[in-house]
């Protein structure tokens, strides 16, 4: 079994919040129907989406803070039903956490979402 398809096991299912949803499809974030930057094209915006859930699944928390990236780094190692969290704020795209909990668990989800949705 290859990481990445371990990793995948490991994070269990993807779900993505109404909100994230909504502004992958429109570019407005949740209550509102203004763009949010609309320089961001759908496929630019599900790429980034993308590419911060395979740092997630990879060990990488992009901005979170350095102590709550040392507790992701003990959960990660351990692989034993603890919660992950990343928190993803680059290039125009809004401030986005993916948390993950009972990692390495068969009951494990993932879950991506904004701050505001929390």
């Amino acid at each position: 079994m290859t990481t990445t398809t371990r990793r995948i096991k490991e994070t269990g299912s993807l779900f993505l919040t109404c909100g994230v949803q909504h502004y992958l499809e429109t570019g407005c974030l949740p209550y509102s129907t203004d763009e949010h930057n609309s320089e961001h094209t759908e496929a630019w915006r599900r790429h980034f989406i993308a590419v911060a859930w395979t740092s997630h699944m990879s060990g990488s928390w992009g901005d979170t803070s350095a102590d709550d990236a040392a507790m992701n780094d003990e959960v990660f190692r351990a692989a034993d039903g603890g919660r992950l969290l990343s928190s993803w704020e680059r290039s125009g795209f809004p401030k986005l956490w993916i948390i993950t909990d009972a990692y390495g668990r068969p009951e494990a989800y993932s879950t991506i979402l904004f701050p505001s949705e929390y």
